[in-house]
């Protein structure tokens, strides 16, 4: 790398003479420091070297494809979907991840439906974990979040559960799970299940 020689958004700098795109895989050994939002030589001073990618925000409206980083997985289900049985889980969505490092978040809708009434207290809950239909794994207060309510014909409730990390060896895969108590009728969810990989 020739000293002076930044690395930005434009150059991904010069090694041995030779102009290199920021995309492109490099390897090489050098004495550098940041200078100006670059690279350029230091004069002998914080050694280091680099092999692998350069990484570079997108401008063209593309997304990340698998393996890279900021991948963006999702489920959205944005059709009312009958609860389960008063008291029991439903998989509401489910999303598959392949091994790294991934940011988790949850949206769950809840809504009346036809006719739907609970006593004052009746449980509402939502929860991201690796079992289909239970709440297995899953910690209260990270990513399991548990409500009451009486459910009024107007009534509608919406919970999200904030993002939490998971780090994976092997394709994994997650469900967003809900669950309510109800008396009569048949309470709905809608809800969205999103992932994106951070390495």
């Amino acid at each position: 790398m020739l000293p002076g020689k930044p690395v930005d958004g434009t150059l991904a700098g010069y090694i041995s003479g030779r102009l290199v795109p920021l995309d492109a895989a490099i390897s090489f050994s050098a004495t550098l420091a940041v200078v100006s939002g670059g690279f350029a030589s230091n004069g002998g001073r914080a050694p280091g070297s680099f092999s692998g990618n350069l990484l570079f925000g997108a401008n063209d409206g593309s997304v990340a494809v698998a393996g890279q980083i900021g991948e963006f997985i999702e489920s959205k289900i944005s059709t009312a979907t009958n609860a389960a049985a008063t008291g029991t889980y439903l998989a509401l969505a489910s999303i598959t991840l392949t091994a790294g490092d991934w940011i988790i978040s949850a949206i769950a809708d809840e809504e009346p439906g036809t006719g739907a009434t609970t006593t004052v207290g009746g449980a509402l809950e939502a929860l991201i974990g690796t079992t289909s239909a239970a709440n297995t794994g899953a910690t209260r207060g990270y990513d399991w979040i548990k409500n009451s309510h009486s459910i009024a014909s107007v009534d509608s409730i919406t919970m999200t559960i904030p993002a939490k990390r998971v780090s994976i060896s092997a394709s994994t895969t997650y469900f967003l799970n809900v669950m309510q108590t109800y008396t009569a009728g048949t309470p709905q969810w809608r809800g969205s299940l999103t992932a994106t990989r951070m390495r």
